[in-house]
């Protein structure tokens, strides 16, 4: 079954979305609270060997239409 579960993350909300059991989380919202430039943390985790194994590209809904959240 597939859900959509929002958590509190230093102060902000960020969506889970649990698909078979796996849990994904949206990495642009965590990383922007922390302070740090998406695209440079992006690129970093696509370099990573181990990293980029476990990410994937998710068509999300939202208010605004849908949008790709890595």
């Amino acid at each position: 079954m597939n859900q959509v579960q929002n958590i509190s993350f230093h102060g902000q909300t960020v969506p889970v979305f649990s698909h078979n059991n796996q849990h994904y989380v949206a990495m642009k919202p965590i990383v922007e609270n922390i302070g740090l430039d998406w695209d440079a943390q992006r690129k970093r985790i696509m370099r990573n060997s181990i990293m980029a194994q476990g990410t994937v590209m998710m068509t999300a809904p939202s208010n605004g239409g849908k949008q790709e959240t890595l």
